[in-house]
Parts: structure tokens; C-alpha cells; sequence
């Protein structure tokens, strides 16, 4: 796979889903490549936190849990549409 960013915020920008908090932005697990439907489904599938995934996909803090072979987990939200990475504002680097 090659997947390609593009510079845009969801949580700055007020994506609907994310606004109503049903979490419907899917995202991806980027060391194994694991595409999610919902930040929720991807932190029940692993056993973490939602907000520290949003906090990782908003680049507010490096990687949210571990693989089995103890590698950190690196989250990034995911444009299904376009198959590629959304990257976050700097601004949303603060939230």
C-alpha cells in the first residue's frame, strides 16, 4: 500500500461525526496498515483508550499502545474516499 496525506483536521474543522462524539471517523493503525471504521472500533479491537487514539491521530501525543511484539502503536485518521492519511493542523496538535 501507498498511502498519501493530506493536510486537513477533522476535530478543528467540526466533522459532524466527530461533533455529535459518535466517533464514525474511521482510522488507521499504521503499523500493521489495519483500517477501522470507528476510532471506537479500533480501540475495542485493542484495548485502548478512544481519547488517547484521537489524541495520537491529532498528533498530541506519539502512539497509543502496543503491538504484540511491543512495537508503539501510531494512529492517524483515514480518508476512505481518497485512501489516504489525514494529517492535523498544527493547531490541533494543542486540543
Amino acid at each position: 500500500y501507498t498511502l498519501y496525506a493530506y493536510n486537513e483536521c477533522i476535530m478543528c474543522k467540526g466533522d459532524s461525526n466527530m461533533s455529535r462524539g459518535k466517533n464514525k471517523t474511521p482510522v488507521i493503525l499504521l503499523n500493521t496498515l489495519e483500517i477501522f471504521d470507528s476510532i471506537s472500533e479500533a480501540a475495542a479491537a485493542h484495548h485502548l483508550s478512544v481519547g488517547n487514539i484521537i489524541k495520537c491521530c491529532n498528533r498530541v501525543i506519539q502512539s497509543c499502545g502496543k503491538t504484540e511484539t511491543k512495537e508503539k502503536m501510531v494512529w492517524r485518521y483515514y480518508d476512505e474516499k481518497r485512501k489516504c492519511l489525514i494529517e492535523p493542523e498544527e493547531s490541533c496538535q494543542k486540543v
